[in-house]
C-alpha cells in the first residue's frame, strides 16, 4: 500500500483510532471497498439512519464501531451500553453490516444500531433519539449560557 496515494481523514482529536498507524490489516477492506465514504451517510442509502441495515453508520475501521458507540448519548445525555450481535448483510451493501444492541444504563433495551466499518472516516452523525457527545457537550453548553 502506498502512503502517498491513500489519505484519510484524520480524526484523532474525536478519539478515534487513526488506522494508518495499524497499517493495511484494518485498512484492505474500507480500500477494496467500491462503496466507501468520506461522509456522514452512506450516498443513497434508504431506510432509517442506523436503525435499518439498508442504512448503516459508516465507521471507519472495525475498531472504531465501539468508538463510535461509546460516545453515542441517549438525548438527557447519558452514555449507552452496548452489545454486538453479530453480523448482517443487505442487497443495498457489499460488505458485512455489525449489528448492535443498544441498553441504557440499567440494561433497558433501546434498540438495534447498524454499523458498516468499511469507510473512509466516522460518521458524525447519530441516528434519531441519540446524540453525539459533542453534540450533547454543545446542547449543554448551550443551554447554560442562556
Amino acid at each position: 500500500m502506498n502512503d502517498n496515494k491513500v489519505h484519510f481523514p484524520d480524526q484523532s482529536e474525536l478519539g478515534y483510532l487513526n488506522l494508518h498507524e495499524y497499517g493495511e490489516i484494518f485498512l484492505s477492506s474500507i480500500l477494496e471497498n467500491p462503496q466507501a465514504t468520506d461522509q456522514d451517510e452512506i450516498p443513497g442509502a434508504v431506510g432509517r439512519f442506523g436503525y435499518d441495515p439498508s442504512n448503516p453508520i459508516p465507521i471507519h475501521g472495525v475498531p472504531n464501531s465501539k468508538f463510535y458507540l461509546s460516545k453515542l448519548r441517549q438525548s438527557d445525555g447519558q452514555p449507552v451500553n452496548f452489545q454486538r450481535e453479530g453480523s448482517t448483510s443487505h442487497e443495498s451493501n457489499l460488505l458485512p453490516i455489525d449489528q448492535y444492541l443498544i441498553f441504557d444504563f440499567f440494561g433497558h433495551e433501546l434498540g438495534r444500531i447498524y454499523i458498516s466499518p468499511y469507510h473512509k472516516k466516522c460518521s458524525q452523525k447519530a441516528p434519531e433519539g441519540f446524540l453525539t457527545e459533542e453534540e450533547f457537550l454543545q446542547k449543554w453548553m448551550d443551554d447554560d449560557s442562556e
